[in-house]
C-alpha cells in the first residue's frame, strides 16, 4: 500500500470524457498530500429523457479516507447544462461494517468463475426512512392497520460486473481487496 497512484489515476480521468472538466484539479484538491494506494473508475453512459451523457464514479483509497466522487452534466439550474462534481470523504476508521456479496454463475461443469461483486458500505451518518400505510393479507380488510417505517443506513454500495467490462471488472476487484484490507488494519 505504499505505492502512490496519483499519475496512474490522472491517466485514467483524462483518457474519459471527464478529462475535459476541472475533474482532476477536484480530485487534487480533495485528495491533498496523501498517497493514492486504490482506485476504481466507473464510467457510465446515462440515458436522460432527452439526451446522452456521461456519468463517471471515481473511488479512491488512501491510507486514512475512502474518497467517492461524482461527475456528470446536470441540468438542475441551467437548461444548457452544468458539469458537477460530489467528492464525499469517509475516515476508514469509520466505517462500521462493510458486506460483499460475490456471485458466480452455474455452467455445466458445476459453479463457474466470479461474474459480479456488490460491496455495501456503512458508517451510519446517512439514513433513509420510509413510511408506508400497514395492511394485513385479507384483501377484503377495511380496518386501519397503522402505519410501518422502515430505517436503514446503507451509506454506500458499489456495484462490479464483468459483463461491462474484463480489464475494468479487474480493476474493481483490486480495489474491493485493498477496501477490505483497509477496514481490517483499522478494527
Amino acid at each position: 500500500m505504499d505505492q502512490d497512484l496519483h499519475d496512474e489515476l490522472k491517466a485514467v480521468i483524462i483518457q474519459n470524457p471527464a478529462g475535459q472538466s476541472p475533474l482532476w484539479e477536484d480530485i487534487e484538491q480533495a485528495v491533498g498530500a496523501e498517497p493514492i494506494c486504490s482506485f476504481y473508475v466507473r464510467p457510465e453512459t446515462v440515458f436522460d429523457i432527452d439526451s446522452v451523457y456521461e456519468h463517471l464514479m471515481v473511488y479512491i483509497l488512501t491510507p486514512a479516507r475512502l474518497l467517492t466522487i461524482s461527475t456528470d452534466t446536470i441540468h438542475d439550474l441551467d437548461e444548457r447544462g452544468e458539469w458537477a462534481t460530489t467528492i464525499h470523504t469517509i475516515r476508514i476508521a469509520q466505517i462500521k461494517e462493510h458486506i460483499i456479496c460475490r456471485r458466480r454463475g452455474f455452467t455445466d461443469g458445476g459453479i463457474g468463475e466470479l461474474n459480479s461483486v456488490f460491496l455495501r458500505l456503512r458508517w451510519g451518518l446517512t439514513w433513509t426512512q420510509e413510511i408506508h400505510p400497514a395492511s394485513c393479507d385479507d384483501p377484503a380488510c377495511v380496518n386501519e392497520h397503522g402505519y410501518v417505517a422502515v430505517v436503514t443506513n446503507e451509506d454506500m454500495g458499489v456495484f462490479i460486473d464483468r459483463e461491462a467490462d474484463e480489464e475494468q471488472f479487474a480493476r474493481g476487484l483490486h480495489f474491493v481487496a485493498a477496501l477490505e484490507a483497509a477496514i481490517a488494519r483499522n478494527d
